[in-house]
């Protein structure tokens, strides 16, 4: 899970900097209508005049770097980072998809997210190899679950033998299942506990 304080720096620079953006959009109209000077000017009362290709290169040149950086720190917010980078920044039409995909990104980012995710993730896992591992041994929902029965007795786990409802929600990647329930199945579809075992225990 990446670090939440540099994702949240990274992304307090990020409004930071789309809110300089009006400023520069205007800038950029500007000097394209005078294409034959360049145009001196500074975003704040005091800072040095630089013309406005100069100013717009260090946007377009921060403006990649942290999209980019938080695409690699922040893997679950790579998408809407990479909607970004296909988005024209100084195009004034550009700002509803530009203020959706920082929105999207601040929820992706979010911690509760991040582990939200990843158990949905295990869970859609676990319910691909139980469901590969059932049909390879051509056995129906009623047929595990049956097994599963006997391999809880086995192994003294009578409370994690699960039903055939169970099973489909598990398959369907809707239901976590127990670390001793996958032992059951596991048993029962005779493969080592390791073959459905996840990470994080009880999903």
């Amino acid at each position: 899970m990446p670090h939440p304080t540099s994702i949240t720096h990274l992304l307090t620079a990020l409004s930071t900097l789309v809110s300089d953006r009006p400023w520069l959009c205007s800038m950029v109209y500007r000097q394209a209508h005078q294409p034959g000077r360049d145009i001196p000017c500074a975003h704040e009362q005091g800072d040095p005049l630089k013309p406005v290709r100069e100013h717009e290169r260090c946007f377009r040149r921060e403006w990649n770097r942290l999209l980019h950086t938080i695409a690699h720190q922040c893997p679950s917010a790579a998408d809407p980072c990479n909607v970004l980078l296909k988005v024209e920044p100084l195009r004034p039409d550009s700002e509803a998809a530009i203020t959706d995909a920082i929105a999207r990104m601040r929820h992706l980012s979010d911690p509760l997210t991040i582990r939200t995710m990843a158990r949905e993730h295990e869970r859609r896992s676990f319910g691909a190899k139980l469901r590969r591992l059932r049909m390879e041994r051509g056995l129906s929902l009623r047929g595990l679950a049956g097994a599963c029965r006997e391999a809880a007795r086995r192994l003294r786990f009578k409370g994690h033998s699960p039903n055939h409802v169970q099973i489909v929600r598990y398959e369907g990647g809707r239901l976590g299942a127990h670390r001793r329930t996958r032992m059951v199945i596991a048993a029962a579809l005779g493969v080592p506990p390791c073959e459905l075992e996840l990470s994080g225990g009880a999903l």
